[in-house]
């Protein structure tokens, strides 16, 4: 018995011993001589936030929060300064997760102390998700709401009573995972627009809708300055119109795969015209057909700054479709045209 203490202790020795040429040795490391301030900044660079992408609509927004989170936990190991400094800073701890378990949401809400936030939500939420961000809806200035297929055709009514007050939100993103066009969905509800919020986010400048079937309500489309649509549902291209000019402050504008309907019945005398004079650059994005896109240079008056962006495999063939009138590109000075997917 005596000896197995003795070995035991002999172990736990040896452990600390070479805990401490460890640390003795780490702390020589060039990196570690750096200020914790720019230490953290470095760090603070290599994680996938640090890009943007996770708020920009991305298929694959799971893989992108769990790389975040490996990341955080893995410079957590490597020492005791590392982990020092990504524990103190706040700005490592800015990007929430709610649908992720609810010890590292807490965790991220406590650390990022006063800092902004970007808020990842899934659709339909629950009482885990929405309760701890009612004191923190000031801080959220990115929101993204995941919709998963089984909900792709839902109207969420019930969000203003889940949702917190976010005055300051600045960017929201709603990303429905459906295919283009899928028919068990309804079209595309330009005028039935159900409120997300409870009090309008007066901050909001840019709205990012991918795969939708609702437009939100409640939203101060007349401040927007960025409005991406993407693979939505087939609309009436007089409604769509008529929404896009209450979006009277646009400067970029991005309409990906859209598709409407009911336009080769009319005659142009029945579409007027829609100018955007403060827009600085359209993307069209054309991977499954040039016919929405075609209709909708017809009717467009861009301004002489503007730059227009045809991108997708389709993009050449937007300028052959016999349904576009040429004087369009009369309007403005640079057109350019990218043969590759979106």
């Amino acid at each position: 018995g005596d000896w197995c203490h003795q070995v035991q202790a002999l172990k736990a020795t040896i452990s600390t011993c070479l805990t401490l040429v460890h640390c003795s040795l780490n702390s020589r490391q060039p990196i570690n001589k750096l200020h914790p301030e720019l230490l953290g900044e470095i760090l603070q660079l290599s994680l996938p936030s640090s890009s943007g992408y996770l708020c920009e609509g991305n298929s694959d927004q799971a893989a992108a929060l769990k790389a975040q989170r490996q990341a955080l936990t893995t410079y957590m190991k490597v020492c005791g300064q590392w982990r020092s400094v990504v524990l103190q800073m706040a700005a490592f701890w800015t990007v929430v997760d709610m649908s992720s378990d609810a010890a590292w949401c807490a965790a991220c809400l406590e650390r990022s102390k006063e800092a902004p936030l970007s808020v990842f939500l899934q659709y339909p939420l629950n009482e885990a998700q929405y309760l701890p961000l009612a004191a923190h809806g000031y801080r959220i200035r990115e929101l993204f709401l995941d919709i998963p297929r089984e909900q792709r055709a839902a109207f969420p009514t019930e969000l203003p009573t889940l949702l917190p007050v976010a005055p300051n939100l600045e960017s929201l993103s709603i990303v429905t995972r459906c295919y283009i066009w899928d028919s068990d969905r309804p079209e595309l509800h330009l005028e039935r627009r159900p409120q997300i919020f409870p009090e309008p986010p007066c901050s909001l400048t840019k709205l990012l809708l991918k795969g939708p079937c609702w437009i939100p309500g409640g939203i101060p489309y007349h401040q927007l300055t960025h409005l991406y649509i993407s693979q939505g549902m087939p609309f009436d291209l007089l409604l769509f119109f008529a929404f896009l000019r209450q979006c009277r402050s646009l400067e970029n504008l991005v309409l990906d795969d859209i598709s409407n309907k009911g336009i080769e019945k009319l005659s142009d005398d029945c579409i007027p015209m829609l100018e955007l004079p403060t827009l600085r650059l359209l993307t069209l994005g054309v991977n499954q057909g040039t016919w929405a896109a075609s209709y909708l240079l017809n009717y467009v008056i861009l301004p002489p700054s503007v730059t227009l962006r045809i991108i997708g495999v389709f993009a050449i063939d937007v300028l052959k479709d016999k349904r576009l009138h040429l004087p369009f590109t009369d309007t403005f000075d640079t057109l350019i045209l990218e043969c590759t997917s979106v």
